[in-house]
């Protein structure tokens, strides 16, 4: 895991600590300060990895993170 991808996910697990929802996909480009092309291919790999579950293309929602271990947000 690359060091862009290890930030996303450490500020995903904050943002949902501290704010009890996962964040958007704005929310976490600001959060790390990487361009959302960067944020979207981490966001891509965690999902290889099954770190999170991402929702589906045309699923309406705020958020591109259905699932992080051990949250949810369905």
């Amino acid at each position: 895991m690359d060091t862009e991808t290890r930030t996303t996910r450490f500020r995903i697990m904050r943002f949902y600590l501290d704010n009890g929802r996962p964040p958007t996909l704005e929310e976490l480009t600001k959060s790390t300060d990487l361009a959302p092309e960067t944020v979207w291919k981490s966001l891509k790999q965690l999902e290889d990895l099954h770190h999170l579950v991402l929702y589906k293309e045309g699923v309406p929602s705020p958020t591109p993170i259905a699932m992080i271990h051990p949250f949810s947000h369905l």
